[in-house]
């Protein structure tokens, strides 16, 4: 065993081979053969069975170079290693550490063993997944006959929406007749039309800002405009068109107006409990009862009634809707509106429902009874061109929407002229069915103090 050990250590290198100029006392380790075997049936001259794996030196600038897999040990050693080593720790690599975001938890939360921090926010990628709130949220298809399926105080709004989507009933301006079937290059039924003795000049100019708005929508498709683009060029002017004659329905922007915490939907003991991750929209139709829209004394005290509700509200909870965004906060949310550029229509689903779950949430913490129904709420989606309408509808256990159903589109005339007249049916279901019913929730939830009799 002795003259083994003493064979190997001459094989690693002779006196007359080593420079020590270049490499004073540094044995090159990393060019050493291996020992040999102790195994007596091994040979003493017996190198490695395994290949070692790919090396790098230093090179003099300090770049690191791969060192082939077998290396021959009789070349002239080199002190690759000692480079690399003295390399290595007078520079010791730098980890940065994480960074920490909303979504992500420090190794402190994720150790914590609260219940509390156990809930985690789970994010909603499908409609599938909304089936797991606490108030389970189920997309339903609109069936043929929508009456029997819909709740009775959206029947009457449906009905109209199908008379002018399906059946072209008296959605089109008779004073501006001759320039819209000259556009169109036909002539159109005269029940397509209404209002005969309505306004010239508006319907003119009526016509001419739809045409700015079509115009508007093919540039934004065809130039593969965003979102927000889509929104300021071709929605909001649209949404602002169709309120124009409403005084109590108005429309905002409320791309950042986010979900409060206490209102974020929940999952507790469903798939260990948890929030669902928070969803924004786009535009909402909003009931607008401030003092200086000129409105008259049952809106001011309307007015009065939310206002009071608010402020009786901890100082974390005043506000009227399930956002803490200014705008909203005396203003009660009634249709809520998703856009998109492009993509696939279920992130907008997913985003619309995780919205209105949330504010049936809050809405529930006005009213004294549980056994209180909420109104049927309309939602648009609107991809690219294309306008849909779903029905939101209070089930006691869940909250079923019910959809869709096609309201025109801004690529064509027609398209746009039916977009309007809906929109105009829905701000009059704003200022009338659901400003009566939430008026009845503020009263409710005052006690009974306030009387509906104005309402």
């Amino acid at each position: 065993m002795l003259s083994s050990i003493e064979q190997w250590l001459n094989a690693i290198i002779s006196d007359d081979k080593i420079d020590a100029c270049h490499h004073p006392s540094v044995y090159p380790f990393a060019a050493m053969p291996s020992p040999p075997s102790s195994n007596p049936s091994s040979t003493s001259g017996r190198l490695r069975d395994i290949s070692p794996p790919k090396r790098r030196k230093v090179t003099d600038d300090g770049v690191f170079e791969k060192i082939d897999d077998v290396e021959d040990v009789n070349r002239t050693p080199r002190n690759y290693l000692s480079s690399s080593l003295s390399y290595r720790l007078s520079n010791p690599p730098r980890l940065r550490a994480p960074s920490l975001s909303s979504t992500t938890s420090s190794p402190s939360r994720v150790s914590a063993s609260s219940s509390k921090q156990r809930r985690s926010v789970s994010p909603a990628k499908r409609t599938q997944s909304l089936q797991a709130l606490d108030k389970p949220v189920h997309y339903v298809a609109l069936e043929d006959n929508a009456t029997q399926q819909l709740p009775v105080d959206a029947q009457s709004l449906y009905n109209r929406i199908y008379d002018i989507t399906v059946e072209h009933d008296s959605f089109l301006p008779c004073k501006a007749r001759t320039q819209i079937c000259s556009a169109i290059g036909r002539q159109l039924r005269d029940s397509w039309f209404r209002d005969k003795e309505g306004d010239q000049a508006r319907a003119q100019a009526d016509l001419h800002s739809l045409r700015e708005i079509e115009t508007a929508a093919r540039e934004c498709l065809r130039l593969g405009r965003s979102e927000a683009a889509w929104n300021l060029e071709v929605h909001g002017p649209l949404l602002k068109l169709a309120l124009a004659q409403h005084r109590r329905a108005c429309r905002e922007l409320v791309t950042t107006a986010r979900i409060a915490v206490p209102c974020v939907p929940s999952t507790s003991g469903r798939g260990g409990g948890g929030y669902v991750e928070s969803k924004m929209v786009d535009f909402a139709l909003v009931l607008a009862l401030e003092n200086d829209l000129g409105l008259d004394e049952d809106d001011e005290r309307l007015a009065s009634l939310i206002q009071n509700a608010v402020w009786s509200q901890p100082a974390d909870m005043q506000f009227i809707n399930q956002t803490q965004y200014p705008p909203l906060q005396f203003r009660p949310v009634a249709i809520s509106i998703e856009t998109k550029a492009a993509g696939l229509a279920e992130d907008g689903r997913v985003q619309l429902g995780v919205w209105t779950a949330a504010w049936h949430r809050r809405i529930s913490s006005w009213s004294l009874s549980d056994k209180a129904t909420i109104i049927t709420l309309p939602l648009l989606l609107v991809v690219e061109h294309e306008w849909k309408i779903f029905f939101a509808c209070d089930r006691g256990d869940r909250l079923e929407i019910i959809g869709d159903m096609s309201i025109g589109d801004t690529k064509t005339l027609l398209g746009l002229y039916t977009i309007i007249s809906v929109l105009r049916e829905l701000a009059d279901w704003v200022e009338g069915p659901f400003r009566t019913w939430f008026a009845g929730v503020l009263i409710s939830a005052s006690g009974g103090r306030e009387h509906a009799v104005a309402f």
